[in-house]
């Protein structure tokens, strides 16, 4: 029972115990037929679990330049409520906005590797070692950021750019430049057109989200199971997809995922969000776990217009519910986005000033 052991969390054996372990479940396996929990239910709950840490107590928020305003009322809860005990560790990307003001800040940037320390790692990405000349051309094109390092060299690799002669990878056409990609992006999108079938395989897992189940992706593709695993095997040892126990597919990046999705034209994103929507509609307790903000996307995304626009709206009334008003005007926003694409006879002015209320 995951509420049981949720519960094993928190000291003692009391209603509050419970109510914490239900807000955290309510988190994890939201129930869209429910209302959320309350971002003050939420915070409680996470107080409680820090309290019953040991102490002192290390909080680490990974892609913090991503953080909604729920998760970061919940952080400034446990930091309030726990003080001096409790270190917050906040990575992000360089430039992003600070997202906490207080007195014991501590702001560290990262700069990239330096030559020696990129050589290792473009070593230990070929599996070989690497003439100067090669490391250095890496290096200057990169400024030593480690994935855009890791990325270029699999690209000079794969490109037989450098190659393996007498165990040492070396330039092979010294006539030749390859062009350096204008972004990190461009170098993940130019990789994704030499991994054959199997971006295909990245581009419908782009579609069903960051992260998916296998059985979903062999479902939606509508391919045999063993070229699916095949393919799930290349971009797993490509570094595009990570491959937890269980058949859990995720993106190593969000780029990789940015990448796949925009390398779909227009009628392949939809053909493939309506594919995954026949998934999700083939089993009632699928579709009904699947909370209204992910179903108005998908809905988008096949231009079922009108359906979307009333998923948001269900996703923003929840929201509203739960007092989380940011996260609900910005459901409440795509509402307004799409009326713009549905036509009057499916809306009338009565339900966009319905929403403009909503939305103020």
């Amino acid at each position: 029972d995951p509420r049981s052991r949720l519960r094993t969390w928190f000291d003692g054996d009391s209603a509050n115990a419970a109510q914490h372990a239900a807000a955290f479940e309510a988190v994890w396996s939201p129930d869209p037929a429910a209302d959320p929990p309350s971002p003050r239910a939420v915070a409680d709950a996470a107080s409680a679990f820090a309290a019953s840490r040991p102490s002192p107590l290390l909080i680490v928020v990974e892609d913090a330049h991503w953080i909604d305003a729920s998760t970061l009322e919940i952080l400034d809860h446990v930091l309030d409520r726990e003080g001096a005990r409790v270190m917050l560790l906040a990575l992000t990307r360089p430039g992003a906005q600070a997202q906490w003001d207080r007195d014991q800040e501590v702001r560290i940037e990262l700069q990239g590797l330096d030559e020696t320390k990129s050589g290792k790692l473009i070593e230990a990405t070929l599996g070989a070692p690497a003439e100067p000349a090669v490391v250095q051309r890496i290096f200057a094109a990169t400024e030593g950021l480690p994935l855009y390092l890791e990325e270029y060299t699999r690209s000079l690799r794969d490109s037989e750019a450098i190659t393996l002669q007498r165990g040492v990878f070396r330039t092979a056409r010294l006539d030749t430049e390859q062009r350096t990609p204008a972004s990190l992006l461009d170098l993940i999108t130019a990789r994704l057109d030499t991994l054959g079938d199997a971006k295909l395989l990245a581009q419908i897992c782009s579609v069903l989200g960051p992260s998916a189940a296998r059985t979903a992706l062999i479902e939606v593709s509508n391919l045999p199971t063993e070229q699916v695993d095949i393919g799930i095997a290349a971009l797993s040892l490509a570094g595009v997809l990570s491959v937890a126990r269980g058949g859990a597919l995720s993106f190593r990046h969000a780029l990789f995922q940015t990448a796949s999705y925009e390398s779909l034209v227009r009628e392949a994103r939809r053909t493939w969000h309506s594919q995954y929507l026949a998934y999700l509609e083939g089993d009632p307790d699928r579709i009904g776990r699947t909370r209204p903000e992910i179903l108005g996307h998908h809905l988008e995304g096949a231009e079922r217009h009108r359906e979307a626009l009333d998923a948001y709206l269900r996703a923003g009334l929840a929201a509203n519910r739960a007092s989380a008003s940011r996260e609900a005007a910005a459901h409440f926003q795509k509402c307004l986005d799409l009326t713009s694409a549905v036509s009057r006879s499916e809306v009338d002015e009565a339900f966009e000033l319905r929403l403009q209320v909503h939305f103020a």
